[in-house]
């Protein structure tokens, strides 16, 4: 039996970048046969679909996440079952959890399909672990090492194998053809490895190509949210060193643009979870002055790098009102606009 989602607490950064970018039938099919290379001939037939289920322990979810798909052939249905393991190190027992939500997915199944249950052979499920922490994955996929062998009674016991997905292990010439997935594993990786920002700073060539391509616009909004929220002690300068090293002074343009978005809806959202938290009035409103302010200053900084005028000093800055601040990057604001 599937478990609903927690409906209490907040997801983690990672959690909803993962569900939002692999979430998407068309990129995780794409991702899937990249990685899986059997499953291509199958997926090209653009028949994944995404099912709202989730199985993983509730107690889990702040470490893990899952997503289902399936694939409906002519007389075989195929469940493609995607964990994300964004803990800082793996675990020997994976392959036991693993177990135990094939149990529930096939239960669920049964329950829903009670019809052709009884005459119809029972789906495949493929479990597939993405990991992505610090440590590298050394423990074994397979059910069996948990349990090992007894002379006699090997054909008798549970054995399967998990497929495994190590971030940090991805063979660049695997994924190179493909450059939002490299650029997605690439930025997973280094917010894993705490190098986010030695990751805008090599990545930054790559994010003109993928600004020009049209159809992922939603993904490198999503890309953006992610290195704001993974790096948010300073969310704004860090997409001011993003727009600082691309070579496009569209991509500039169009990176900012989408940031001042995300910021906004981020600044909103953070004052609705502070009500929610019963966070202190004046202690609150301290964090988002002080929020504020860099994001000011950040943003600042790139208007003035847009316009090709001298950049002013942080500390400069940091000196000035608030309200004189807004006025100032309002008034480049507007001066970029009519660039366009």
């Amino acid at each position: 039996m599937s478990e609903p989602e927690a409906t209490s607490g907040v997801q983690s950064p990672d959690d909803r970048f993962f569900k939002a970018v692999f979430g998407r039938p068309d990129l995780c099919a794409e991702a899937l046969s990249t990685f899986i290379p059997p499953l291509a001939i199958w997926l090209s037939k653009g028949n994944l679909r995404r099912e709202p289920e989730h199985f993983v322990d509730v107690r889990l979810k702040e470490k893990i996440t899952d997503l289902l798909f399936s694939i409906e052939l002519q007389d075989r249905t195929i469940l493609p079952y995607i964990l994300f393991e964004h803990r800082s190190h793996p675990s020997r027992l994976t392959p036991l959890d693993v177990a135990r939500y094939m149990i529930r997915i096939w239960d669920w199944w049964v329950r829903v399909h009670q019809q052709r249950a009884n005459s119809r052979a029972l789906p495949i499920i493929l479990p597939i672990v993405v990991y992505s922490g610090k440590r590298q994955w050394t423990f074994s996929t397979e059910f069996g090492d948990l349990t090992g062998d007894l002379e006699g009674l090997k054909d008798n016991s549970l054995r399967f194998r998990h497929l495994l997905i190590d971030l940090s292990r991805v063979d660049p010439g695997q994924v190179h053809d493909k450059l939002w997935l490299s650029m997605v594993c690439g930025l997973m990786r280094a917010v894993a490895q705490g190098q986010l920002r030695v990751w805008i700073k090599e990545a930054a060539p790559a994010w003109d190509k993928l600004l020009s391509q049209k159809n992922l616009t939603g993904l490198v909004e999503t890309m953006l949210r992610y290195c704001i929220e993974a790096d948010d002690s300073e969310s704004y300068s860090t997409i001011h060193e993003l727009a600082a090293n691309v070579v496009s002074r569209k991509a500039k343009g169009q990176i900012m643009s989408l940031a001042e978005k995300l910021i906004q809806q981020g600044r909103q959202e953070g004052r609705q979870e502070g009500r929610q938290e019963g966070r202190q009035e004046g202690r609150q409103e301290g964090r988002e002055e002080g929020v504020e302010l860099g994001a000011l200053i950040g943003r600042i900084q790139t208007y003035q790098d847009l316009l090709n005028e001298p950049t002013s000093r942080k500390a400069d800055l940091a000196r000035r009102k608030l309200k004189d601040l807004r006025v100032l990057a309002q008034r480049l604001h507007n001066r970029l606009q009519k660039q366009k």
